[in-house]
């Protein structure tokens, strides 16, 4: 596991780029996703520090990803922030309840 790095899963190409230029400004090694496939198949070979996840996402609704995160043994740990752009109290709830460590309304 880098010490530094951070998974991007997010399919608004707008907030990934501003949220990867300044991780990447700070030093951090950022490890950029579109799709939860594309971070699961990822996650076989590098398990980052930190995963900064998006709502929604295509083909699997974020919190479905966070849920089969904090369901693996190698993977329950990872501290994981939920981005959302809706910031509705209901969302936010079910983010934190499927297990987010913070919630954060876009933009960040």
């Amino acid at each position: 596991m880098s010490p530094r790095a951070v998974a991007l899963i997010e399919a608004d190409e707008r907030a990934a780029k501003a949220l990867e230029r300044v991780l990447s400004g700070r030093g951090y090694e950022v490890l950029r996703y579109e799709t939860p496939g594309r971070f699961f198949d990822a996650l076989l070979k590098r398990v980052p520090q930190i995963v900064l996840l998006g709502l929604p996402l295509p083909g699997m609704e974020g919190t479905d990803v966070l849920r089969v995160l904090r369901g693996n043994a190698e993977t329950k740990r990872l501290c994981v922030v939920v981005l959302d752009g809706l910031g509705r109290p209901a969302r936010v709830v079910d983010g934190l309840e499927a297990g987010a460590d913070e919630y954060l309304s876009k933009p960040v």
